[in-house]
């Protein structure tokens, strides 16, 4: 199989079992489509650690933006085992929330999508060679997070999902506090313009960057 393929199917598979969802909701035909697009995310994964495994260089893919090394192939083996496991528990658990009617198809339907969208998004984290889609994909987690957290919309699941929000605001604020210094210390490093956020060219010119 293309590397490439193997690099952009982690983001790729969970993304479209959330286009599933979204498109045909949370049924019968389609419980099961979350712990499918799991399942090919852990393959990929697995795949992806025997090719990168003492391969410094590891696997780009989109152009750059993304990249898969030993560490970010193990990562997403963690990611893709823990997806699966909540997959395939979900379908029961909806079935319980519908049979108490603590919910109906159209939070299920977003259930569905959500889950997915956090999955893809940890998994860009993971393979982001760009600073930057790095902190665009930590934020979308932190956003569907909260949407998850209060998936009963009960004040309680409402309370905590704000709590968490502002918890993980701050941190994600820090975060691009320090992606700016970083892109301007690299500029000041005479880092290309086009590399200024990439991992692997800030790490050639990291004695440049520290002051002296």
């Amino acid at each position: 199989m293309d590397p490439q393929v193997l690099v952009l199917a982690p983001v790729g598979l969970p993304a479209l079992a959330a286009a599933g969802y979204a498109a045909f909701g949370w049924r019968r035909a389609t419980a099961w489509l979350g712990a499918a697009a799991a399942a090919g995310l852990l393959a990929a994964a697995i795949v992806l650690a025997v090719r990168t495994t003492g391969d410094a260089a590891g696997v780009a893919a989109a152009g750059g933006l993304l990249r898969a090394d030993a560490l970010s192939a193990f990562m997403l083996i963690v990611i893709g085992a823990v997806a699966l496991a909540a997959m395939l528990a979900s379908p029961s658990y909806l079935a319980a929330e519908l049979a108490a009617r603590r919910t109906g198809p159209r939070a299920t339907r977003r259930y569905g999508v959500l889950t997915q969208a956090f999955i893809a998004a940890m998994a860009l984290a993971v393979l982001a060679a760009n600073l930057g889609v790095l902190w665009v994909a930590v934020e979308a987690t932190t956003i569907l997070t909260a949407f998850l957290v209060g998936f009963r919309r009960t004040r309680e699941a409402t309370e905590a999902a704000w709590k968490y929000v502002v918890i993980c605001s701050v941190g994600i604020a820090l975060a691009l506090l320090g992606l700016v210094l970083a892109h301007y210390a690299a500029l000041h490093a005479n880092v290309p313009e086009d590399g200024a956020l990439d991992w692997a060219v800030l790490a050639r010119h990291a004695a440049a960057s520290t002051p002296a």
